[in-house]
């Protein structure tokens, strides 16, 4: 959302209006769920999108509409090729999006504005360990709309310099989250930390709670050794099968960074398909 702010207040301040499209209201199977924005400047397609295709194209050619005649307006999408309506776009769900007209003249922007981009918050992703991984994760998950939180015991892996994309960098002991963080079903952890010991503690926390997603480093070898100590500690078959270990899709990662994006792509799998349901 702020990067969205960040550029609108850009063009703005170039006294070039601007059309935010917003995705208010969207039923069954859609390319992208309520709050997907895109901004429209004179030249087109700014930042963003709605999902692409035909639909974007559809409010590509509004959007202009509206800076020809400096007016706000909205429509409804249907991506049903088959009715005539959905232009080929056989998801077969409905989209409804608000075109808002951005008047350059106007000194401050409309709390609207704000409003439309907080419409589907941003979800959180906490990073359990500072080390090399979530270094490399960080940034990625920042560039596809995760509100990053980096944790580590160590001050010297919990820094903002280390993590310039992190929301929030917290420096505190594994052994009691309870302190620091108060989860939600809405959640993602990874759990990439220095040693099995403290992955035991983590995960022995964060599996008393409904979350979104929760991935872990390691070897099998090592999967299994800690989750002997989990069973000891009461946590059942069931909770760990909602586990994701060994944590990324299996694209034959090997860095650090490439384990990043195995993991990257694994929480936005998981995403898009909360969404689905």
């Amino acid at each position: 959302m702020n990067a969205m702010i960040e550029t609108i207040q850009e063009y703005l301040k170039k006294g070039e209006d601007l059309v935010l499209a917003v995705v208010t209201e969207t039923s069954g199977s859609t390319p992208r769920g309520k709050g997907a924005a895109m901004l429209v400047g004179r030249e087109g397609l700014l930042a963003g999108t709605v999902g692409g295709g035909a639909l974007e194209g559809t409010v590509l050619s509004t959007a202009q509409q509206c800076l020809n005649e400096r007016r706000s307006d909205a429509l409804f999408y249907s991506l049903q090729g088959s009715d005539g309506t959905g232009d080929g776009m056989i998801c077969g769900g409905t989209v409804s999006v608000l075109l808002q007209f951005l008047d350059s003249s106007h000194a401050t922007l409309p709390e609207q504005v704000y409003e439309l981009l907080s419409a589907e918050p941003l979800q959180r992703a906490i990073i359990f360990g500072g080390g090399h991984i979530a270094a490399a994760l960080a940034p990625i998950l920042k560039s596809v709309d995760f509100r990053v939180i980096v944790m580590d015991e160590r001050p010297e892996f919990t820094t903002n310099e280390r993590f310039p994309d992190a929301a929030q960098v917290v420096c505190g002991s594994f052994g009691d989250l309870s302190d620091l963080f108060t989860f939600g079903e809405n959640d993602y952890a990874v759990v990439v930390t220095s040693g099995h010991q403290h992955d035991f503690e983590v995960e022995e926390q964060i599996l008393r709670h409904e979350l979104a997603y929760i991935g872990v480093i390691g070897s099998r070898k090592k999967t299994a050794a800690v989750n002997a100590k989990l069973r000891e500690a009461g946590i059942t078959e069931e909770q760990l099968a909602k586990v994701h270990t060994p944590i990324g899709l299996d694209i034959g990662a090997e860095t650090p960074e490439e384990i990043a994006v195995s993991i990257a792509a694994e929480m936005i799998q998981v995403r898009a398909e909360r969404r689905m349901k």
